[in-house]
């Protein structure tokens, strides 16, 4: 009884994440590309852009909010380009938090999406959350250190 418990919450992760949206090729069916702005083509659901913001040294951050049946988790794919080029090998964080930072849910590593070129974040959404809650992003790449933050955006 409990394998069969187990294996059910690895189909229904799987399927809440598209892995099983596959055609024999590989390909998605609700993938997307970057210029139509409907996303990166992750294997989530549709994703709509919440914004960018330019930092130093030449890096520049997309935040985009992606669909997720899960609704206490907070699905975003984020671009982070320096000088127009991906940067796969910055560590970057999420959390949500009050207009200064101050954590409303746990910090989270986003994870690189080599497919997609995007990391891929996830990040607890508050039982109750703040009118004034932000969507915090911190990127960390060689001696670049900065965080932005975003209006929060939750999934429609």
């Amino acid at each position: 009884m409990k394998t069969a418990a187990v294996l059910m919450a690895l189909a229904l992760s799987l399927t809440a994440c598209g892995a099983a949206n596959t055609d024999p090729a590989g390909n998605t069916g609700n993938s997307a590309d970057l210029g139509g702005g409907e996303g990166f083509g992750d294997d989530h659901g549709k994703s709509t852009p919440v914004g960018e913001r330019e930092m130093g040294q030449g890096y520049r951050v997309r935040l985009f909010v992606v669909d997720s049946p899960i609704q206490s988790e907070g699905v975003y794919e984020l671009s982070v380009e320096k000088d127009g080029k991906p940067q796969s090998d910055a560590s970057v964080t999420i959390w949500l938090g009050d207009p200064e930072g101050k954590e409303l849910s746990p910090i989270a590593a986003c994870e690189w999406m080599d497919s997609s070129q995007v990391f891929d974040c996830h990040v607890l959404i508050p039982p109750e959350p703040q009118d004034d809650m932000r969507v915090w992003i911190r990127v960390r790449h060689g001696d670049f250190d900065e965080r932005t933050e975003f209006d929060y955006a939750p999934a429609n």
